[in-house]
């Protein structure tokens, strides 16, 4: 039986919210359009954090306390300092096609971002897309195989496992964080249905993706969240419903 919960609005009048992360008392947000990345604070007061030209998405922070933001459209990670100003922490714009999105940041410094492979919201035909990872140095590779539109990364608590959504693929992939950074290769997490697979998807124009995507058992895996008792919760972006997948003992 399915089990509905009752919602709260935490915050409106924005335009498009990507990356929620919660970090130290506060849940931080990037709006696409608006160009900006907020944090909510317990009372609902709303700070400004960073302005972000070319568009924010994902979000972390390396251990010393500076805060990372993907910049999409010129396909950097930024990092923000403490005065709010913005320094390139990495240059994505080798390694990936399209707007580069989602990032999750370890516990030692390693960050891991998806991209979009081409400029969907443009209408682009699909192309997979890679995970890249960025040393704490800075320093950035290809770090998986190619994956279909690699979306909300998490990493398990004992930092020894990346999971990410692939939200054209139906699925969930998982990766073994080796002791260098790097991942192992990819294994599934969870499959729903049919997996649309790189390798079917390349080169389909996106209106025939979004079809695929849109047919009624069709799950399109978008952010994702890991709770501390190993459940995951599962934004299924076209359903409009969040679905929970247990466990991470996997």
């Amino acid at each position: 039986m399915t089990q509905v919960r009752e919602w709260t609005v935490a915050l409106e009048g924005m335009k498009f919210l990507e990356g929620p992360r919660w970090h130290d008392g506060r849940l931080f947000v990037s709006d696409f359009y608006r160009r900006e990345v907020l944090a909510l604070d317990s009372n609902g007061s709303v700070t400004r954090i960073a302005s972000v030209p070319a568009r924010p998405s994902g979000t972390g922070w390396l251990p010393d306390g500076d805060m990372l933001v993907v910049s999409q459209l010129d396909q950097h990670v930024l990092r923000v300092k403490a005065d709010g100003t913005l320094v390139t922490h990495a240059d994505l714009s080798d390694l990936v096609t399209g707007p580069a999105n989602d990032m999750v940041v370890s516990a030692t410094g390693f960050a891991y971002v998806g991209s979009m492979g081409a400029n969907v919201l443009a209408g682009e035909a699909f192309v997979p897309a890679p995970m890249v990872e960025i040393a704490p140095d800075g320093s950035a590779a290809i770090a998986s195989e190619p994956l279909s539109f690699p979306n909300g990364p998490a990493i398990t608590d004992d930092q020894g496992t990346l999971i990410v959504a692939e939200t054209m693929g139906s699925r969930i992939s998982a990766f073994d964080v080796l002791d260098d950074g790097s991942l192992g290769p990819r294994r599934d997490w969870a499959v729903f249905g049919e997996a649309r697979t790189p390798e079917r998807l390349a080169g389909l124009p996106i209106v025939e993706v979004l079809a695929l995507m849109g047919q009624p058992e069709a799950v399109t895996p978008d952010g994702i969240g890991l709770h501390r008792d190993g459940t995951l919760w599962v934004a299924d972006a076209f359903n409009n419903r969040v679905i929970r997948d247990c466990c991470t003992d996997r």
